[in-house]
């Protein structure tokens, strides 16, 4: 029953883990107080491993980004814009992505090593006589 009522909070983003462990934690309170302890720290880790190594690697793998820049996105859109930053950050880096290959294969930029050392000489054209201004002085 705790498995199948943790499999179905489990698909609430942020709070479907911790609002999966409450029952689970209270019957562990109600017939022995230290395995409450235990399933709260059981809870917890199986939330960290999920929270910072499935996940990540699955989005990444999707998304076909990179797990650490998976884990900053959301990181920076959550402390940017809050929770709809954090909704946003995984498509905004996926649309990066892809016009990051759109264009990289299309647009040649030139090489710095072929650029000239030293000072580019620069003609300078005659600038025409001002009359007026000669007259001023």
């Amino acid at each position: 029953m705790f498995g199948a009522w943790v499999s179905v909070t489990e698909v609430i983003p942020y709070l479907g883990p911790w609002l999966g462990s409450i029952p689970p934690f209270l019957y562990a309170l109600v017939v022995h107080p230290v395995s409450a302890v235990w399933v709260a720290l059981l809870f917890l880790a199986i939330h960290q491993v999920e929270g910072h190594i499935v996940v990540p690697n699955v989005m990444g793998n999707a998304l076909r980004l990179h797990p650490l820049l998976v884990i900053f996105g959301l990181l920076v859109g959550g402390e940017v814009y809050g929770l709809p930053g954090a909704l946003v950050a995984l498509p905004l880096l996926a649309t990066a992505r892809a016009t990051w290959e759109f264009f990289g294969e299309r647009l040649a930029l030139e090489s710095w090593a072929d650029a000239p050392t030293g000072p580019i000489p620069v003609e300078v054209d005659e600038l025409p006589h001002d009359p007026p201004r000669a007259a001023r002085r």
